[in-house]
């Protein structure tokens, strides 16, 4: 009710209100903004809001649309959250969108085989081997002077393949079949659950 007392108000001025868009207006609009901020923000103003934001086809285009190519990589087991998907990917894009990580160095100690697996933690980078090996990595390293901060070869009995974290909780994947739960702190990490 109160939404057509403003549109109407704004009519009367000769003014357009910004619910009366069509929905395809809006979508172009919103993709100025960020999915998390459209999902928990703007999805608060009203209904119309809300349902775009709650629309998984919203999301499972927008990605199509700004990376194109098979996403995920492989089909997924499970139906899957593309608003949750969509949040993630924006923010790794804008993670290595930036200037900040287009240093070049190369360490030819570091691992003995390709590198196949990479992710940025709060105050570490973790890299994933070939080589069975995980290496930590301080975030403010020059390039000159690259190199590990800690080495734990035959982390996996196959190819250190994913990675993933929560605070400072780090959790390898690898081509033996085994997921190994970390605790990594500024100095180390060391293997939590043993199973």
């Amino acid at each position: 009710y109160k939404k057509m007392e403003i549109c109407n108000y704004q009519e009367e001025k000769g003014e357009i209100c910004l619910l009366q868009l069509p929905v395809e207006l809006l979508h172009n609009i919103f993709q100025y903004l960020d999915v998390k901020f459209i999902t928990e923000v703007v999805s608060q103003v009203c209904f119309l809001f809300r349902a775009i934001a709650e629309d998984e086809s919203t999301w499972r285009i927008r990605i199509q649309r700004r990376w194109p190519g098979q996403y995920p990589a492989l089909p997924p087991v499970h139906q899957i959250s593309w608003t949750q998907a969509c949040i993630a990917r924006e923010r790794e894009w804008k993670l290595w969108s930036t200037d900040k990580w287009r240093k070049c160095g190369s360490n030819s100690t570091s691992h003995y085989a390709s590198i196949d697996s990479i992710h940025v933690m709060e105050n570490i980078i973790v890299s994933g081997s070939r080589d069975r090996s995980i290496n930590l990595w301080p975030i403010n390293q020059s390039s000159e002077d690259l190199r590990p901060l800690s080495k734990y070869p035959d982390s996996h009995r196959g190819w250190v393949w994913t990675f993933s974290s929560r605070e400072d909780d780090l959790i390898s994947g690898a081509w033996d079949s085994l997921m190994k739960f970390w605790k990594v702190t500024p100095g180390g990490m060391k293997e939590s659950r043993k199973e």
